[in-house]
């Protein structure tokens, strides 16, 4: 299939995207809470379209190429980061938003596993004559031995071998459902077509009750691993109909502040945890005993430490455009910054504690944020501590957290002294 290729941005306008793609953005709800604004990171597949929606203030090329490599990119993002949610590895519990993960995860591993092993084979054991590994007691039933220096010998012996067959209904049951999958998917994943012609006719029907069945039937004489697993997912895709071409494919995520935060906190150096050495509240009751309020206590997204503890920065992970004043934090995000600044300076009276956001964006806009006198327009530096602004591309991120790779020099910036 000749996919045409169209990338757009997270946040962009709803009137400003070619009609076709701003009725499938409204149709799924994938705008924000005024509806003027896309709210998605991910994939709108319709017919030959393939629409991808980059974080906002990516840096994208609008070259073919580089478009076929930015969807593999962001596909396998989406994918590590459902795969951690889903396994409970990230703090984040609420206002996620994943659209068609669960599509994604079953596609993507059924590809890798005909990428890795190929078609399915039906494994059958013959019986050969000096070949294979001995199988004795049909030797000694059919053989006579020889005795030779007082010794008895089997000059022949009966052996058996495991031969492998593709050419069956099974194989052409994976291998038609394998290359729908790669028609519509592997450009997605991989960049390009992985299927190979492997000379299959197809099923004697593809209907699904069909292919249903016979994959039931098979599932109840297989015993390795890996012929359970495919089968299983073979049955689990076509139940779900994911093996047709529907007419519109939807992956992605509907909040991407929540992938961010946990993204620039995996791809940063020296993060540590010390929620735990925070103070909490504590409520004086009638009897003046204080009743401690752990769960109530503060929590920061990222804390950066120097080697020697010498300097503390709280990081901000701020999923906003930040190239004007309306689009920057308001006073809800400063005063929490402000006051996680205080509390780590108890912790840690004789560290260096600094504060950063970090924006998604190639090109700074602003550099810190101040608190201002209203009448004399004065800093109120000595009070409120500036807050640092650094910016980075999120395709750049994207790209460090599919790799693991830490970025060094972002983390180095962020730990250098104000």
């Amino acid at each position: 299939m000749g996919w045409q290729i169209s990338t757009f941005e997270d946040r962009t306008p709803v009137a400003g995207l070619p009609a076709p793609v701003a009725a499938l953005i409204q149709s799924h709800d994938l705008t924000t809470s005024s509806g003027d604004k896309v709210s998605f990171c991910g994939v709108l597949i319709a017919k030959n379209s393939l629409n991808l929606f980059v974080p906002r203030n990516s840096a994208r090329s609008v070259n073919g190429e580089d478009q076929q490599y930015l969807t593999p990119l962001m596909m396998h993002a989406l994918r590590k980061y459902h795969h951690r949610f889903k396994s409970g590895l990230t703090n984040n519990d609420n206002g996620i938003g994943f659209v068609g993960t669960e599509k994604l995860s079953l596609v993507y591993q059924l590809l890798e596993d005909y990428q890795k092993f190929g078609i399915y084979r039906r494994r059958s054991t013959i019986k050969v004559v000096n070949t294979g590994k001995p199988d004795w007691s049909k030797t000694i039933s059919k053989f006579v031995p020889v005795s030779s220096a007082g010794n008895i010998v089997y000059t022949d012996y009966i052996g058996s071998k495991h031969k492998y067959s593709a050419d069956f209904e099974i194989a052409k049951i994976h291998a038609f459902l394998i290359k729908r999958l790669d028609t519509r998917y592997a450009l997605m994943f991989k960049g390009k077509s992985i299927f190979t012609d492997h000379s299959l006719p197809k099923p004697s029907s593809i209907k699904t009750s069909y292919m249903l069945a016979k994959l039931e039937t098979e599932l109840k004489s297989v015993y390795s691993n890996r012929d359970i697993w495919l089968i299983k997912n073979l049955i689990t895709l076509l139940k779900q109909e994911y093996g047709q071409l529907e007419t519109t494919t939807v992956i992605g995520i509907k909040y991407f502040h929540v992938m961010w935060e946990h993204m620039l906190s995996q791809v940063l150096s020296n993060v540590v945890n010390l929620n735990g050495e925070l103070p909490t509240p504590a409520y004086l009751n009638t009897d003046n005993q204080l009743v401690p309020a752990k769960n109530k206590g503060q929590r920061t997204d990222i804390i950066l430490a120097s080697a020697d503890n010498a300097t503390h920065t709280i990081v901000d992970a701020k999923y906003y455009d930040a190239t004007n004043a309306t689009g920057a934090p308001g006073w809800q995000d400063l005063v929490k910054q402000f006051f996680y600044a205080k509390a780590l300076e108890f912790v840690y009276p004789n560290s260096r504690i600094k504060n950063a956001f970090i924006f998604p964006g190639s090109k700074a806009a602003y550099k810190t944020v101040h608190m201002q006198d209203r009448k004399s327009n004065n800093t109120l530096d000595s009070l409120y501590p500036p807050i640092h602004c650094f910016y980075i591309d999120p395709l750049i991120v994207l790209n460090s957290f599919n790799s693991d790779n830490k970025l060094k020099e972002l983390t180095q910036q962020l730990l250098q002294p104000s």
